[in-house]
């Protein structure tokens, strides 16, 4: 009897059986890993305009001149990605 089952197990998995591939995972993110990975995507994008290049000592200056002042400071890395495009700008709020 078990070598019967198991035969028509094998035989099952081995003609009948259709894997569904991606689409039978899909059913197991939660909607927190959505969102999670919604959000993971919007920043990521590279469309900002490039803002210009600055010294170490200009940085530094212009970020104590804003942490005195209570100034918003606006920085930026320079990075782009394979088609030279900038990296969403960063925004600190003192």
């Amino acid at each position: 009897m078990d070598q019967d089952f198991s035969a028509l197990i094998n035989n099952y998995f081995q003609y009948d059986y259709r894997d569904r591939g991606i689409k039978k995972w899909r059913g197991f993110f939660l909607s927190d890993h959505t969102s999670a990975l919604r959000k993971m995507d919007q920043e990521n994008v590279y469309s900002e305009k490039k803002l210009p290049k600055m010294t170490t000592d200009k940085i530094f200056h212009n970020a104590m001149h804003a942490l005195a002042n209570y100034y918003t400071v606006t920085i930026q890395l320079d990075e782009t990605n394979f088609n030279h495009e900038t990296k969403k700008k960063y925004i600190w709020v003192h």
